[in-house]
């Protein structure tokens, strides 16, 4: 048996759920290499205010039981979490702060004809799509509702090395009642993660499809699915204006209070960001 001089560095592959909503303590297990043993997580690191973490129990040494407490005034934003061990401090990984109620993915939901049964809307759905997976959820909706719903999937594990292609690449379908095909998307613009303008036809339930657009499954693909009648922003004009002075944007997409915004730029030049008026 080899023994080791120094404990080794631990490795982060994916936390689940990979978000929680403000509040709230979430149970989450941390996967990985080097979590447990000799080299056990003694805290969690989360980047910013009102989120903290704590480890709760280690199932070996791939796996990591956390708690993660998000303070009713956190800020909806993407955050980074990290493990520390004796081995040192593990590689970032991706965790959003939602607002809206959330639930899990409950298996067995991989059949269309017995998805599983959602609350009302708006919420958001923690899943993962494991190997040759589909997930299947159904909800109700009323005729006339603009009903948005968008993946985070890609943009959480951007990069798997092991993965052939190296990332998870989510598209959705929505069936009405009699099965029939409604609806499908996968990429939104540029962006790899799906999102869809579904304008519902009538009353009625619906059933939304989660999968590998090329039938792929690991427990790496994480996601998370929010549907709801919700404000979208999708183009903005002017794409921007003259620091020290004050902007009129015009606003386009679904759901929005308002098509206008004034927005009082800075003095300096530089880039607006983080700003949830425009999604930020």
């Amino acid at each position: 048996v080899v023994k080791l001089l120094e404990a080794p560095a631990p490795l982060l592959t994916y936390v689940f759920p990979a978000g929680g909503r403000r509040g709230a303590t979430v149970p989450a297990i941390a996967t990985g290499t080097d979590l447990g043993g000799d080299a056990s997580a003694t805290s969690v690191w989360i980047s910013g205010k009102g989120v903290t973490g704590r480890v709760l129990a280690f199932k070996d040494p791939t796996h990591v039981n956390l708690e993660v407490t998000i303070a009713p005034d956190a800020e909806l934003t993407e955050r980074e979490v990290r493990l520390i061990t004796a081995g040192g401090v593990s590689n970032r990984f991706r965790f959003y702060i939602g607002d809206l109620p959330e639930v899990s993915e409950v298996e067995p939901n991989s059949d269309k004809a017995q998805p599983q049964v959602l609350p009302s809307l708006p919420l958001i759905v923690n899943g993962q799509i494991t190997d040759a997976d589909r997930d299947y959820f159904r909800f109700h909706a009323q005729a006339g509702q603009k009903l948005v719903l968008s993946v985070l999937g890609r943009v959480i594990v951007p990069f798997i090395a092991n993965a052939v292609p190296g990332w998870f690449d989510p598209c959705l379908t929505v069936y009405d009642a009699s099965g029939k095909q409604v609806a499908y998307t996968d990429d939104f613009r540029i962006r790899p993660d799906p999102v869809m303008f579904f304008d519902v036809p009538k009353d009625g339930d619906y059933t939304v499809e989660i999968r590998d657009i090329i039938f792929r499954g690991r427990p790496d693909f994480i996601y998370r699915l929010t549907i709801g009648a919700l404000p979208f922003v999708t183009d903005i004009f002017p794409l921007g204006g003259q620091a020290g002075t004050t902007a009129h944007v015009q606003l386009h997409g679904y759901n929005l209070a308002k098509n206008t915004l004034t927005v009082e730029l800075p003095k300096e030049p530089g880039k607006l960001t983080n700003d949830p008026r425009f999604g930020g």
